[in-house]
């Protein structure tokens, strides 16, 4: 077995615990890493802390929907400048909530919180999809190490889409193994209305799939993937 030195200290306590306590256990250690890595961002600007321009942008596309009932980044005025629709769309119950106009300190908590809820989400799938081909220990060491890597981090606290297009990418390879095309079609809607890469990746991958299964489901992936790049 791989790494079996290092997961070895480890094996008899995890592989006695059942799944659902372990995916409890990456639930907290998840809002725990996301909580101190971002009070930590805090500290180390003085409490001066903006999330990047893509937040933003997305924020007044979903704040003139609201408000000016057009999709543009300005009130009254249409625009295609947003990569993320889904995205924007998450964005919506902060201008609900907070008015057309929030605060600095009310964006940034907001943009912490939604990301928070995305990269724990992404632990529990994360380990069911390496629970399909590896024991217990391992499966929870690797998801450990992927959540805490700096990629992911600065997602967290950038305030960025690219947590939810992990979420997405996780959950989509998880339910394609599983071989549960109907959720996998789901989403790979949402995923392509995520991110235009994911899009790209989607057409490559369903290319790849036909051509080994010749499986016809797997060419609505195609269809899926092709539709926010047209």
């Amino acid at each position: 077995m791989p790494f079996t030195f290092l997961v070895k200290p480890l094996s008899f306590n995890l592989e006695e615990v059942s799944d659902n306590r372990i995916e409890a256990i990456l639930l907290i250690l998840s809002f725990l890493i996301s909580i101190i890595f971002l009070l930590s961002v805090w500290l180390v600007n003085n409490g001066k802390v903006l999330l990047r321009d893509d937040f933003y942008i997305h924020l007044d596309y979903a704040r003139n929907l609201i408000y000016c009932h057009t999709l543009g980044f300005n009130c009254g005025e249409y625009s295609s400048g947003w990569s993320s629709p889904i995205y924007m769309l998450l964005l919506i119950p902060l201008a609900l909530m907070f008015g057309p106009v929030p605060s600095r300190s009310t964006t940034v908590v907001y943009g912490w919180m939604l990301n928070i809820l995305l990269y724990a989400l992404s632990s529990i799938i994360l380990y069911r999809l390496l629970r399909l081909k590896l024991p217990r220990t391992e499966s929870f060491l690797f998801s450990i190490t992927i959540l805490a890597s700096p990629g992911l981090l600065y997602s967290l606290s950038q305030g960025m889409e690219t947590l939810l297009m992990f979420l997405l990418t996780v959950g989509f390879v998880y339910t394609l193994l599983k071989n549960d095309i109907r959720h996998a079609y789901i989403l790979a809607i949402l995923g392509s209305f995520t991110r235009y890469e994911f899009a790209v990746f989607l057409l490559i991958l369903s290319i790849l799939l036909y051509v080994f299964s010749r499986n016809r489901q797997h060419l609505f992936f195609f269809i899926i993937g092709a539709t926010p790049l047209v």
